[in-house]
């Protein structure tokens, strides 16, 4: 696996790396990481990755990290 690129964003830091049949795309933002595989056969270069990665999509994974870290803080409040 190697580094593919990054995409510069003011709340996650997003990463691409490549591997024999997949591009991986990994997004993280505060204690949250979601990462995403792309086949190499339908996104044959890291730009055709990349024009996925949209404002529209950020902002909805934006709203799935918050509910994600909702979820986590409620679980971590009921082990203490």
């Amino acid at each position: 696996m190697r580094i593919a690129g990054t995409v510069p964003h003011p709340l996650f830091t997003i990463t691409g790396y490549s591997m024999d049949r997949w591009w991986w795309l990994e997004i993280e933002g505060g204690a949250m990481r979601q990462s995403y595989r792309f086949q190499k056969e339908r996104f044959p270069s890291w730009d055709s990755v990349l024009a996925v990665v949209t404002d529209e999509w950020l902002e909805s994974v934006k709203e799935s990290f918050n509910r994600m870290y909702t979820d986590w803080s409620a679980q971590l409040s009921r082990q203490s």
